[in-house]
């Protein structure tokens, strides 16, 4: 989004406005009981019908993840076109990735797949190249349960890929010459299980995502594999985004994950490593420190069956402003609010 354009959602239509107004919209390929479900918030939130992961290819394509497969949307032609087929079980990834400029790697937009994973099948990262081609680029065989994200670092020429769930498959990777080289950087614990990350200087600043322990900001010194703590969280951070220098986290509101399958989507009972029931953004650099700017309040509703409480961060691309989407909050669910 900048100030000229946006591309949105609402009841399974993708919308496109130029200059405030709308341009044109595109239906998602919804079956007619889903359509009408869209028109729901609560049956939205149940259903998860909303788009979860979207790229800006150029000035006229976009990349959108839904229900379980990509589709390019060309704003000119105000077409919608299927490109790309999820894993079995796999409804969307939790980010995609714009690789550019990375040295030693080939530039296109990736993703890492994230299965309900039981059997821990072997799990792998996919590229869309520049010409609109999918091809697979490395796979994890077995090692893990999935991919939370994937970091590209320009200034070290490698790409870090983050990956859990349990201890023995969190952990942070490196990845050099197009992922024909990928090892560990640190792994085994919940505290390298991380969905959002960044780079800084010589190492990454990244948050944890656990709710079985207490989560944190943190700065992993990447050569020397030593873990500094910077902020205390108070849930489990999956969103996360950069503007101007500055870091914005989002501490979630979820449940227990130890429990049974059954009770774990009807429970209000709150993971080990979540505080109490307040979402909270979390932003700031080293050199002036972290804080908590924002704060927002879980709703009534059942933590997985309707969603966990959390901040998501649509691409927004008007200077000194963060653009922020509460959802499963009182009174700002689903809302397009600016910090």
């Amino acid at each position: 989004m900048d100030c000229r354009n946006m591309l949105s959602y609402k009841n399974g239509k993708l919308l496109y406005d130029v200059s405030g107004k709308k341009a044109f919209e595109v239906e998602l390929p919804l079956s007619s009981w889903k359509k009408l479900c869209s028109h729901s918030r609560l049956a939205e939130r149940f259903l998860r019908l909303t788009p979860k992961c979207v790229e800006k290819i150029d000035e006229i394509h976009f990349l959108i993840s839904y229900a379980g497969r990509v589709f390019c949307l060309n704003i000119e032609t105000q077409k919608l076109k299927e490109e790309h087929q999820y894993c079995p079980k796999m409804n969307n990834p939790l980010y995609f990735t714009k690789i550019e400029g990375v040295e030693g790697f080939s530039d296109g937009i990736l993703y890492g797949e994230y299965p309900i994973n039981i059997n821990r099948n072997p799990i792998s990262i996919f590229r869309r190249s520049t010409t609109g081609e999918w091809s697979k680029v490395y796979t994890f065989n077995g090692n893990i349960l999935h991919i939370h994200n994937i970091i590209p670092d320009k200034n070290r020429g490698c790409v870090y890929i983050l990956t859990g769930d349990e201890d023995s498959e969190s952990g942070i990777w490196e990845a050099r010459n197009d992922f024909a080289d990928v090892k560990p950087v640190v792994i085994g614990s919940q505290k390298y299980r991380s969905c959002v990350a960044f780079p800084y200087k010589g190492g990454l600043i990244y948050a944890t995502d656990s709710p079985l322990e207490s989560n944190s900001l943190y700065f992993l010194n990447v050569e020397t594999r030593n873990i500094f703590p910077l902020f205390e969280l108070s849930g489990a951070c999956v969103f996360g985004t950069e503007k101007e220098g500055m870091y914005y986290f989002a501490a979630d509101v979820e449940p227990d994950a130890s429990l049974p399958l059954w009770r774990y989507w009807t429970t209000y009972k709150l993971g080990k490593g979540i505080k109490d029931r307040t979402v909270r953004i979390v932003a700031g650099n080293l050199d002036e420190g972290f804080k908590v700017v924002a704060e927002f309040e879980k709703d009534n509703l059942p933590y997985t069956a309707f969603q966990f409480g959390n901040v998501l961060f649509p691409q927004c691309d008007i200077d000194g402003k963060v653009m922020i989407q509460p959802v499963a909050v009182k009174k700002y669910d689903n809302c397009a609010l600016f910090l």
